[in-house]
């Protein structure tokens, strides 16, 4: 596995190897003192106490002036003004000439927009109440600072770090760099002569001295509270290699040089079999982690297993850098009776344990069995009841074991964790379903189980009731628990899917901290608000891998350079078909009467557990009051009472297929899409509330420009422009219509075409005002450039980053979102100039497209490259639809499905009472932004409104086509109508509205992200894409309107804003058409030669030059393309073109 981000306190610092100037290098033979971390304060955050801030968060990569480090996030409210975290602390004894530093770097977060209104933060530490320092900051930069704490030694202690908001929290986005409290201990041992070396120099500044201290080259910034006392400044460094001493700016003052050890800790060992069988071999495993700051380079330290008496060979450990871990594993053959083993092994500091149970592999009994025409369930007897089922599904004629259902039920008190193994199972049947039931009563907890299986193809009922005998805490009460794989598969898989939370191709492993930071990549247990649908899946097919032995930080298999190691092949049978096992439950269900929201598990594979499987469960309480999110989260065990009733439901399913059509199966059994929620406002009123943004929240400093968010720089924007125009046309608002000349008149071509400001308008402006000619021509040599810098494949690949973005992806790699939108473009102006040239590069780029999986990486100015992304399936949705507009081939409108399904996890299928912001809310990456900020259960709906405007657009060309639509949805996953998309799209624009603001200085605009699905948070941005999917919701479609008639090379196009029906002969085109009473109207007609053109019977003048806005044809010289304008149409309008 990969370093984390904070696995040794990584600085500006990359390659700082050796002493001050006058001194040995390190890695000689000079002693250095020795540094430990008494006190992770960003560890040890959970169990601080905060107050008065509007957050306090983890940031495994807090970033201030492109500098990453590991951090707290710390924003005051502006009344109070003073957040505190208060933690308390037992600060160590120190012997003779060691020291206590308290270490940490100050900043405002980069993002932070300081202006005159903005006042910056004070921050503040206390020890026991007493100042030991203050400094205000109002600078996207670090500040390093280190306390001299020895006088507090052997103490306890409560330490207090403070920000202050000052006149205001504006921008206060405060960030406490790798806080921690070090303990110094000379003399130490000298660093090893080979391999890569990890510590900190504490350099003390002089009084006067300069405030910026450089050491080799590197700039390091001291901020004492007063320049006549001398400060301490922490530099952490990291080095492979031997070094010239380095230079410091201030060489007079102390300083203390300490290298960071190792420590290699044994995290877990464990079985990595659920159900592993008497007398066969079995997996073993053992996780070392290096838990201290240093490098473990020797490779020499041994660790091996005890098994009863005997120990197993032993392993050795590879180099693991701070934080890093591995897993070593052994198969060992137990012993051939049923028994528990007990195993440990010893290491310095302690000794790991683990108990667990071999079963029989000759049940004394028959299995109880239940099963229809897709699953099998038995229930699998031994020595002491029924201890767990075994799940199959249906393979063709057979049936294949996908899992283990273990235990059947457990209950986790104070006194220790019970499962229950019925002795008696009973079984019925009547004309619809067969049943499963049992009870087991120990003397502090009953459970009951019922097993509800129909005999069609529904999903199997699983209901669990647990009942209290006595009072107590109640910190896990386990329903369904499904390991898929154990003992067949293991960790193989082709698809695994958690809506909101994980989109999983191939092998790649769930909670990966190469889309998220940890801690914040745990999404084992997530809070029940990330998750979209309740839903679970895992996919095993002939595909399916097992993951790669080494496989890197950046692996996909579903990227470029990933599918060079897709994964290894798995030795054990695989199915003949794809077959999904899903969980699913409803959230609202009332676990104790009063309380909802039950506990989902979902790890694919099973890494927490060390276990050879895929795991999803069920279990409460809930998440996060009586229950912890992720490890070491404080909460309250839920205190159960004697008598007290709790209930499990959820729902099991075998699919033959991927997980997506598992998903669109669940969907179906639910009733189908839930109903919308009712929009805030009439289309009049929206359409009012839009145009208040556009003419006054967001508009510019300059005449004709706009802002895309507000206080953001000022630019013109076409898109406004358009959206201004059609707000006129409709409504008659004349202001909305004169804003929109006058800004539009002085527009260059390339302004006119410029997506300048916009999400999803781009090119439409000409084809609605007009300049059409000017408009595109300038768009003919954006789309030659483009073409141009395609890759021979037809791709495109990700360039090189520098400094912050560097660790975003791969140079040289490719996913779908860094191909999608080129691709988009290109088949978009194929579609709508007639372009051969385009429609080869972009049916090229289309197939590089099409190879992919899943939607990942189109926010690569900010997020992970290979985290799954909504808006690479608008994009993708898209480029197939134009693909298939341009050709009309079938396969082009499948993969447009195919792309608009892949966006619906990303979507909120279900609401909590009283949020109607949260039905249709989006997500818009499993992910981060810089790996640091969770995207995970918060909505950022203008990315899920850019999907929904694509989406609208091929639910229109479905929902034209009966007979096509039904033939592919039966052939697709979810299966949806045409009217199950425009559901979506409703759903998502009626969020969007709901957050929308409504009056005050913001009125009109939306968020960029919503918090617990109410609080909006900034940039608040222009209402470009709600207003774009209104218009579509109520008849009025901003999209260019393309006819293409005959085949080939002879194809003649025919684009324009008004809606088009067109009849065609060998010598003459008839074009009907619709727009808007009282305006010209404008075509770009390709591959025809016209004699003559007449609109409503009367000729239409040929002009020498572009006709703009004025009515007229025009063909350019050497050129098959005409550009028409109509006089003024009152009503529907003929054109008739003869040639």
């Amino acid at each position: 596995m990969q370093p984390q981000p904070r696995r040794f306190l990584k600085t500006q610092l990359a390659t700082l190897a050796c002493l001050l100037t006058g001194l040995t290098a390190l890695g000689q033979a000079h002693k250095t003192d020795e540094a430990r971390i008494v006190a992770d304060l960003i560890d040890r955050l959970p169990q601080a106490k905060t107050q008065h801030a509007a957050e306090i968060s983890i940031r495994p990569s807090g970033i201030c002036g492109g500098v990453e480090k590991p951090s707290i996030y710390h924003h005051p409210l502006h009344d109070p003004s003073v957040s505190t975290i208060d933690y308390a602390l037992g600060l160590p004894t120190l012997a003779e000439g060691e020291k206590l530093f308290l270490a940490f770097s100050i900043g405002l977060s980069d993002g932070a927009k300081l202006t005159n209104r903005e006042d910056g933060v004070a921050f503040s530490v206390r020890l026991n109440g007493e100042s030991i320092f203050r400094q205000a900051h109002r600078k996207n930069e670090w500040a390093a600072h280190a306390i001299d704490i020895s006088s507090y030694a052997g103490k306890p202690t409560t330490l207090t770090l403070a920000v202050d908001s000052l006149k205001n929290s504006s921008y206060d986005w405060a960030v406490w760099g790798e806080p921690a409290i070090l303990k110094l201990s000379p003399p130490g041992f000298p660093p090893r002569k080979k391999g890569p070396v990890s510590g900190v120099i504490f350099a003390k500044r002089p009084a006067h001295e300069p405030r910026t201290m450089m050491v080799n080259d590197q700039r390091h910034l001291v901020q004492p509270a007063n320049d006549s006392v001398s400060a301490w400044c922490p530099v952490y460094f990291e080095t492979g290699k031997l070094e010239p001493p380095p230079t410091v700016a201030w060489p007079s003052g102390e300083t203390i040089i300490a290298h960071f050890p190792h420590q290699l800790v044994i995290d877990q060992i464990a079985c990595e079999q659920v159900i592993p069988i008497a007398g066969e071999f079995i997996p073993l495993a053992m996780k070392v982690r290096n838990a201290g700051r240093g490098h473990y380079t020797q490779q020499n330290t041994k660790f091996f297993i005890v098994t009863g008496t005997n120990p197993l060979p032993s392993k050795f450990v590879p180099h693991l850098a701070p934080g890093e871990e591995a897993i070593l594993r052994w198969r060992w053959k137990c012993p051939p009776e049923p028994k528990t083993i007990e195993m440990y092994t010893p290491f310095p500091g302690g000794l790991a344990t683990h108990k667990f149970k071999t079963y029989t592999g000759q049940p004394p009994g028959k299995p109880i069995t239940l099963q229809n025409d897709r699953m099998r369930i038995d229930f699998v007897p031994g020595k002491n009841g029924y201890e767990y089922a075994r799940i199959h599904g249906r393979d063709g004629g057979d049936w294949f074991e996908l899992g283990v259902w273990a235990p059947l039920a457990s209950v986790t008190d104070s006194a220790e964790t019970t499962t229950f193994s019925p002795r008696d199972i009973k079984i019925s049947e009547n004309n619809n379903c067969q049943f499963a039931t049992f009870i087991h009563d120990t003397d502090r907890w009953a459970a009951s189980v019922e097993v509800i299986l129909p005999k069609n193809s529904r999903p199997m009922r699983i209901l669990h009731q647990f009942k209290a005998k006595v009072d107590g805490p109640l910190f896990r009460a386990t329903g369904p628990s499904i390991h898929l794989g154990d003992g067949t598969f293991g960790a193989a898989k082709s698809w695994g899917l958690f809506p909101g939370l994980e989109f999983l191709s191939g092998p790649e492993p769930s909670s990966n901290p190469r889309d998220l930071a940890p801690p914040n990549n745990n999404r084992v247990t997530p809070h029940p608000n990330k998750i979209t649908a309740p839903f679970m899946a895992v996919t095993v097919s002939p595909e399916s891998k097992l993951p790669p032995t080494a496989s890197g930080f950046y692996y996909s298999p579903d990227s470029l350079n990933g599918r060079a190691q897709a994964g290894i092949d798995s030795p054990r049978l695989l199915p003949s078909k794809p077959l999904s096992l899903s969980l699913t439950w409803d959230p609202g269900q009332k676990w104790d009467g009063r309380l909802s929201l039950p506990t989902a598990h979902y790890a694919s594979p099973n890494q927490p557990a060390l276990a050879n499987s895929h795991h999803l469960a069920l279990s409460i309480p809930s998440i996060p009051t009586h229950a912890p999110e992720y490890p070491g989260d404080s909460f309250q065990p839920y205190p159960a009472e004697a008598g007290q009733s709790f209930s499990i439901r959820a729902e099991l399913s075998v699919t033959s297929g991927n997980a997506l059509r598992a998903f669109g199966e669940w969907i179906t059994h639910r009733g189908g899409l839930p109903e919308p929620n009712p929009p805030p406002r009439s289309f009049t009123d929206e359409m009012a509330l839009c145009r208040t943004g556009f003419l006054e929240t967001v508009r510019g400093d300059r005449p004709g420009t706009f802002r895309h968010c507000i206080d953001w720089a000022s630019n013109p924007s076409a898109g406004f422009n358009l959206l201004l125009w059609l707000d006129g046309l409709i409504t008659g608002h004349a202001d909305s219509r004169d804003t929109a000349v006058a800004a539009t008149e002085p527009m260059s071509g390339d302004q006119l075409v410029s997506p300048s400001l916009t999400h999803i308008l781009r090119w439409e402006l000409p084809f609605h005002y007009g300049r059409l000619a000017e408009g595109i021509e300038t768009l003919d040599r954006r789309i030659t450039a483009l073409a141009a810098s395609q890759h021979p494949d037809g791709g495109w690949r990700q360039p090189r980053l520098s400094g912050k973005h560097a660790r975003l992806g791969q140079a040289g790699d490719a996913v779908s979102g860094t191909v999608a939108r080129q691709t988009m473009d290109l088949l978009r102006h194929a579609r709508i100039t007639g372009s051969s040239a385009s429609l080869k590069s972009g049916l090229k780029a289309l197939g590089f497209l099409n190879s992919f999986a899943l939607p990942r990486g189109s926010q690569m100015w900010e997020c992970p490259m290979y985290q799954p992304d909504i808006l690479a399936a608008a994009y993708a949705v898209a480029a197939n639809h134009d693909a298939w507009r341009c050709t009309g081939e079938e396969h082009y409108l499948s993969e447009a499905i195919r792309w608009a399904e892949t966006g619906v996890p990303f979507i909120y299928l279900w609401t909590l009472p009283a949020k109607p912001m949260m039905l249709g809310a989006t997500i818009p990456v499993f992910g981060s932004t810089f790996f640091s900020h969770s995207w995970l259960g918060v909505p950022v709906q203008w990315c899920g409104l850019v999907y929904s405007y694509h989406v609208w657009q091929l639910q229109e060309t479905l929902g034209a086509r009966t007979g096509l639509a039904k033939r592919l949805a039966k052939r697709s996953d979810l299966g949806f109508t045409p009217a199950d998309w425009q559901r979506i799209v409703r759903y998502i624009t009626v969020s969007a509205m709901h957050q929308q603001f409504t009056d005050g200085d913001k009125i009109g605009t939306y968020p960029d992200s919503i918090v617990d699905f109410e609080k909006k948070m900034p940039a608040f941005i222009n209402p470009e894409d709600i207003m774009a999917n209104v218009l579509l919701l109520n008849g009025h479609n901003p999209d260019i309107k393309t006819i293409r008639l005959g085949q080939a090379e002879q194809t003649v196009t025919i684009s324009s804003a008004a809606k088009i029906q067109t009849k065609m002969d060998n010598e003459s085109l008839a074009i009907e058409f619709d727009y808007y009473p009282g305006q010209p109207v404008h075509f770009l007609v390709n591959r025809i030669q016209p004699k003559a053109v007449s609109v409503n019977g009367k000729p239409l003048p040929r002009v020498k030059h572009a006709p703009d806005r004025n009515a007229g044809w025009w063909q350019p010289d050497n050129s098959d393309r005409v550009y028409i304008t109509t006089p003024h149409q009152t009503t529907k309008g003929l054109l008739e073109i003869s040639f």
